[in-house]
């Protein structure tokens, strides 16, 4: 009957690592896209100087 305890604890701890992995899998690929979002909205340095732009287009 230990043997049968031992074997699950060991199925559930490799469940453990499975899941893990695939969290930090799509926290990875949820990092990365946002990284591409927010390049391709032109946040940053960018945005700044689009804004001035769009000001004096404005007036």
């Amino acid at each position: 009957m230990a043997i049968g305890g031992e074997e699950e604890r060991r199925e559930e701890g490799e469940d453990s690592r499975i899941l893990l992995n695939l969290l930090f899998h799509f926290s990875y690929l949820l990092e990365r896209e946002n990284k591409d979002l927010y390049r391709e909205s032109g946040r940053g340095s960018r945005a700044v100087s689009n804004s001035r732009e769009n000001v004096k287009a404005a007036d």
